[in-house]
């Protein structure tokens, strides 16, 4: 605007760039306006967390629990969508993996009801076939044990660097709210730890013992090398017999 000679107008007068008094004024007001934003967003942040430790901050509730008119939650009308859900965590206890789960929803046919959050059939109950992310999301959330948490996928300013998703999921010590016997549950607090750290011991790492799988090896993921220390792998030989390494 400077180099041009174009003059900046608001509602208390106009401005030319190229003048070292306006361009001091322009410059003091931009800062000022900056300081505002910052302090309106630092406002609606605290009062966002102030609502959240009343456990009544909900953007959306999972799958089996519906908004009331008044703000709380409550389990899903529909008998059959809770139905389904309670399956979930039978079968979860019974198979011992998520992936377990959904490959006998796959096979079955079993559909679970999902209620939109946006789009034209927004809070309307629709019966959709399982994905993976929907059986550990039901699996890994608290509010199924009654619990309210908020903090759980944070954003973490360094992944804004580094990373396309600037959020990263952490565990329940950092949590910055957690309230029991907040919700109607489906299982108990007890059963909620006891799935997670299942569902940590399934993961396919050497400090975990992997899910089980069907096959003939029955050490798999309960033996660990003497020297280093590291899980050994199954493998297993053309005549069918497993080896460890």
């Amino acid at each position: 605007c400077g180099i041009f000679g174009a003059l900046l107008a608001d509602e208390d007068g106009v401005y030319n760039a190229s003048d070292p008094n306006d361009r001091l004024i322009l410059g003091l007001k931009g800062i000022m306006s900056e300081m505002e934003l910052l302090t309106m967003r630092n406002r609606l942040h605290r009062g966002m967390l102030n609502k959240a430790q009343r456990g009544e901050l909900f953007l959306h509730v999972p799958v089996g629990y519906v908004n009331t008119p008044t703000g709380a939650v409550a389990l899903d009308p529909d008998e059959q969508v809770r139905t389904v859900v309670h399956l979930i965590f039978e079968k979860f206890n019974e198979l011992g993996s998520g992936h377990a789960v959904h490959r006998y929803f796959r096979r079955h046919g079993i559909r679970m009801g999902v209620r939109p959050i946006d789009g034209p059939n927004k809070g309307q109950l629709e019966w959709r076939p399982p994905s993976h992310p929907l059986i550990f999301t039901i699996l890994k959330h608290p509010l199924y044990a009654g619990a309210y948490a908020f903090g759980r996928c944070p954003v973490v300013p360094k992944r804004k660097r580094t990373h396309k998703v600037p959020h990263q999921w952490v565990p329940a010590e950092e949590w910055k709210v957690l309230l029991h016997n907040r919700a109607p549950a489906y299982i108990t607090w007890d059963q909620y730890l006891a799935n997670q750290l299942r569902l940590k011991e399934n993961r396919t790492k050497s400090d975990s013992k992997g899910s089980i799988r069907k096959w003939a090896a029955l050490l798999g993921g309960v033996v660990f090398c003497g020297q280093c220390g590291h899980k050994l792998c199954v493998y297993y030989q053309q005549s069918g017999r497993p080896r460890y390494e």
